[in-house]
């Protein structure tokens, strides 16, 4: 197959992952484990088992397992999530974000400040911060759930920095 290509692995060439880059961090490259038929990142120190027979990694600390099949320039995930569960999880994270502000806004426009002191008042200003705030949570949830690489570049990061400075996570 030639690279650059995307469709399904050669089953004929043997399947070294160790050439390959790390399917969870994208920056780490995948390092055979000593005794033991895995692989682990060496950024990320993600342990993962390969299956030669489907030419995939999988990563088993997590339930349901997450694996990855090589096609060609990158990782593409084996299990991508249900749309109705994508839609759903779309819908909720919607209301998280919307309810609530929309009530704080409500609030400002239906009770006014007595002596409103500029173009923007505290209630209206709760309103954004109320906005802001729950759609980083909305992110982070979306974040931890399908584990975005941006985001586990950003955890190894904080856990190196936690390291130089003595403290554990």
């Amino acid at each position: 197959m030639a690279r650059g290509t995307l469709g399904p692995p050669d089953r004929s060439q043997p399947f070294h992952p160790h050439a390959y880059p790390c399917p969870v961090c994208w920056r780490g490259r995948l390092q055979p484990m000593v005794l033991m038929e895995a692989y682990s990142c060496d950024l990320c120190q993600q342990i993962l088992a390969i299956n030669s027979e489907q030419q995939a990694l999988y990563r088993l600390d997590i339930s349901p397992a997450q694996g990855w099949r090589w096609q060609g320039q990158r990782w593409r995930s084996l299990h991508s999530p249900a749309p109705q569960t994508t839609l759903t999880l779309a819908l909720i994270s919607l209301i998280l974000v919307v309810f609530p502000a929309g009530l704080v806004a409500l609030a400002a426009y239906l009770f006014p400040p007595l002596d409103p002191t500029g173009r923007i008042t505290w209630t209206w200003g709760w309103a954004g911060l109320t906005l802001i705030l729950h759609s980083l949570m909305v992110a982070w949830l979306g974040a931890e759930v399908y584990q975005w690489p941006a985001y586990r570049l950003m955890q190894i990061g904080l856990n190196q920095i936690y390291r130089s400075l003595g403290m554990e996570p």
